[in-house]
């Protein structure tokens, strides 16, 4: 699903099962971290498949190849990713980042942008895409939403329901 651009009722699905399973985790684990004194960087992988599979999108540890360099290192992850100039761009930008947090306990900028340290209030996470930017909507409405419909103990996804 792309921002800015209508979603399908599939895609809707997708967006609603991945923030539950995956960004409210996320989100969980961040206000932890801050909340016990601990530095904290958020970001989104946004960067489509190539693959002819739309439904697939930005889908879950797509990052690893780019963090890795390694993008092109099989044909299967070629398909997937896709071998143009702006995977290869954002792989280097995403070595650089997480080599610059490995080494200095932060991850810098990427790509030219400069990546701000999370927090409750400002919600900056990178947006990482077509072009890394930075928005502060961390806090969504409809992540709190979303959030309040899960049971806060289940392992996994379980999402409480009431029929009117």
């Amino acid at each position: 699903m792309r921002r800015g651009r209508p979603a399908a009722p599939g895609e809707l699905w997708f967006a609603i099962f991945g923030d539950a399973y995956f960004t409210v985790a996320a989100r969980r684990v961040r206000h932890a971290l801050a909340a016990s004194g601990a530095p904290v960087w958020s970001y989104l992988f946004a960067f489509p498949s190539a693959t002819r599979n739309p439904a697939l999108g930005a889908c879950h540890m797509l990052e690893i190849p780019f963090v890795f360099g390694t993008t092109d290192a099989t044909a299967d992850l070629a398909e997937l990713v896709g071998v143009t100039r702006d995977v290869a761009e954002l792989s280097r930008s995403l070595i650089a980042a997480w080599s610059a947090f490995a080494h200095d306990g932060a991850p810098g900028g990427i790509g030219g942008t400069q990546w701000p340290q999370w927090s409750a209030a400002s919600g900056s996470t990178v947006v990482l895409d077509e072009g890394p930017i930075v928005v502060d909507d961390g806090e969504r409405p409809e992540l709190q939403t979303l959030e309040s419909h899960l049971d806060p103990s289940a392992q996994g996804v379980r999402v409480k329901v009431a029929l009117r």
